[in-house]
């Protein structure tokens, strides 16, 4: 299973390549992908890098560390 539980913005940003997620389950945010204003009171993307997404308990029902890695492989996000 390969899914990650993202609201609409943060799932086009993941298919469009504005983020990935590594090995450890870490944000990844190229650098100088791209250039943004955050909206008032909010964080900029790259304020996110780093951060582990959350995970469920079960091994079993986390994101696949294949299909991470083909994402950051198309998406050249290293």
């Amino acid at each position: 299973m390969n899914e990650l539980a993202l609201c609409k913005n943060h799932h086009w940003a993941f298919d469009h390549g504005w983020f990935g997620v590594d090995d450890d389950y870490r944000i990844v945010i190229p650098q100088e992908r791209f250039m943004e204003e955050p909206a008032v009171e909010s964080r900029e993307m790259v304020a996110f890098r780093g951060e582990v997404i959350g995970l469920p308990g079960e091994r079993e029902f986390r994101p696949s560390l294949e299909g991470l890695r083909w994402h950051r492989k198309r998406w050249k996000i290293v």
